[in-house]
């Protein structure tokens, strides 16, 4: 054996027990401490899971209970979210509504209730849904939701006889809906989820607990009940004043089938526009066909109480009350339109003279609405107030006083949007307005049941006459100091001097002046005035505003 590997094999040397031991316990450390960081991550991932299925579960239960009606009439069938959510195991019972969401549901309602392992494809988790009913309560600097308190009359619907359904109240219908204690209709609810799971070796059970906000707006669509959605309306436009206009509207729905019922109208129609209060349909009218793709009704476009109804754009609304849904997406799809003025007649006063400053006109047509009116010869043009428009009959005030022309006819004009009617195309001047009309004598009275004569002799110092005829008016105003009486030759009988005197006449507000008397009363003893010509005929001459 050489000396080199001699050497070598003095130098191998081996591990210690000692050595291999501490690396032993070294390693073995090691591995448990990756071991329960494994374990440790391991369970936080299966915690945060649980968490997540929980949150999921309980949004999804959310959303269903959303897509369900928020009213709906009960008819022995759950249909809306109250038949299956309320709970009645409250410490007050139908009518308690404060409790709702603190007290467990019965493990009978199995849709409020779902217990361990009820849960397709997550056994490991229970879930219990309630609902609370509330108002919104404001005051001078907040508004807020608060659970209600519930009308007296709010009771149970009839029990169900298998009692695995909830029973709930009978009231939530669209013709009174649920209300509160102050008759206030329900619009809101909580909702409340809770997902229970169990967790850790010792099957600790944990919870997630979710709420969301739900009104008779906002629970609509999801896969279980589609939107209400307008696809069409005719006609697209109508009149202003329209007493009756009828519409129909195609829509998309799921069994829209209610009509006008026992004075509610289970789906009801509306034309809107922003700002401006509803235009509703006349809701008796309301008629459901095509299995129920189709409304039939009517509106009136007519301005009334609570209801202002202008030319323009507007959109159409469609509620069907019975599941809550509504469609306002139908946008500016309907036109009320301005028919032109159109002047039928002039009633009331149709004529007056200068000596008014405040002359009525009543003047009847269609299309009168929202607009101005004028009564205009040449171009001269006099302003009237307007007192009263319903649109189809007009009163309106004149001022007279600056009017000169005598005997003459005015034209009346009405303005609005759509343009001016006038009656200047009427050869008849049956619809103008007569302003200080001449006064004409039909015949002098020969009867006497007052006295009234149509001779006289210079011995009679007080000899009555009446004169029948038209416009006899302003004959005891500013004009009186111009008025004649009489006369025969140059010779004329005024009303000064106690000549003769004015006894009565119809006087200046007549609707009718074509048929009107007047009385005159003469002194012919007076010598002055030659009266003791014999046998002489006497005109009679009367002078007015009219000459």
């Amino acid at each position: 054996m050489s000396t080199v590997l001699h050497r070598v094999r003095e130098n191998e040397q081996g591990f210690s027990l000692a050595e291999v031991v501490i690396a032993m316990v070294l390693f073995v450390a090691v591995i448990l401490g990756i071991a329960t960081m494994i374990m440790s991550g391991s369970s936080a991932v299966t915690k945060g899971s649980m968490e997540n299925i929980a949150t999921q579960l309980a949004q999804k239960k959310l959303e269903d209970v959303k897509t369900l009606a928020f009213y709906s009439p009960w008819t022995g069938i759950n249909k809306d979210i109250d038949d299956f959510y309320w709970n009645p195991n409250c410490a007050g019972g139908y009518n308690d509504n404060v409790d709702q969401l603190t007290t467990e549901q019965p493990h009978t309602n199995t849709v409020a209730y779902e217990d361990y392992g009820n849960i397709p494809g997550y056994g490991k988790f229970k879930r219990t849904t309630a609902i609370q009913y509330q108002v919104m309560t404001t005051t001078a600097t907040t508004s807020q939701m608060t659970a209600a308190a519930m009308n007296t009359n709010w009771v149970p619907k009839p029990t169900d006889p298998s009692a695995t359904k909830v029973v709930s109240p009978q009231f939530d219908s669209p013709a009174g809906g649920a209300t509160s204690a102050s008759n206030d209709k329900i619009r809101f609810m909580t909702v409340e989820v809770r997902v229970y799971y169990r967790q850790g070796d010792n099957g600790t059970e944990q919870s997630y607990l979710a709420r969301a906000t739900v009104s008779d707006l906002m629970v609509t669509g999801g896969s279980n009940n589609p939107l209400i959605v307008v696809k069409n309306i005719n006609p697209t436009q109508g009149t202003l004043n329209t007493d009756n206009l009828p519409m129909d509207i195609t829509v998309e729905s799921e069994g829209l089938q209610a009509d006008y019922d026992a004075g509610t109208a289970i789906v009801t129609t509306k034309l809107w526009y922003e700002g401006q209060d509803e235009i509703p349909c006349n809701e008796s009218s309301c008629v459901i066909s095509g299995n129920g793709t189709n409304i039939a009704c009517s509106f009136n476009l007519r301005s009334r109480t609570g209801v202002k109804v202008r030319a323009g754009m507007y959109s159409l609304e469609v509620y069907w009350q019975d599941k809550g849904w509504k469609d306002t997406s139908f946008r500016d799809c309907f036109t009320v339109i301005v028919g032109h003025p159109v002047i039928n007649s002039i009633s009331n006063f149709t004529w007056g003279h200068k000596g008014e400053n405040l002359r009525q006109i009543t003047v009847s047509g269609t299309s009168l609405d929202d607009c101005t009116i004028d009564i205009k010869r040449g171009s001269t043009v006099i302003p009237g107030g307007v007192t009263s428009n319903d649109g189809s009959t007009l009163k309106a005030n004149f001022d007279l006083t600056s009017i000169s022309t005598q005997d003459a006819y005015w034209d009346i004009e009405v303005t609005t949007v759509a343009g001016t009617a006038s009656t200047a195309s009427d050869p008849t001047n049956a619809n103008r307005f007569y302003v200080n009309p001449k006064s004409v004598i039909k015949r002098i009275s020969t009867t006497s049941p007052g006295n009234w004569y149509s001779w006289a002799h210079s011995a009679q110092t007080a000899r009555r006459v009446e004169i029948e005829g038209s416009y006899l008016y302003g004959y005891d105003d500013a004009i009186t100091s111009n008025e004649k009486w009489m006369y025969y030759g140059s010779t004329i009988i005024s009303n000064t001097g106690g000549e003769a005197k004015l006894i009565s006449y119809s006087g200046d507000d007549v609707p009718d002046p074509l048929n009107q008397v007047m009385v005159l009363e003469y002194n012919p003893s007076l010598a002055s005035v030659g009266y003791n010509l014999s046998n002489t005929l006497w005109t009679v001459h009367l002078k007015n505003y009219g000459g």
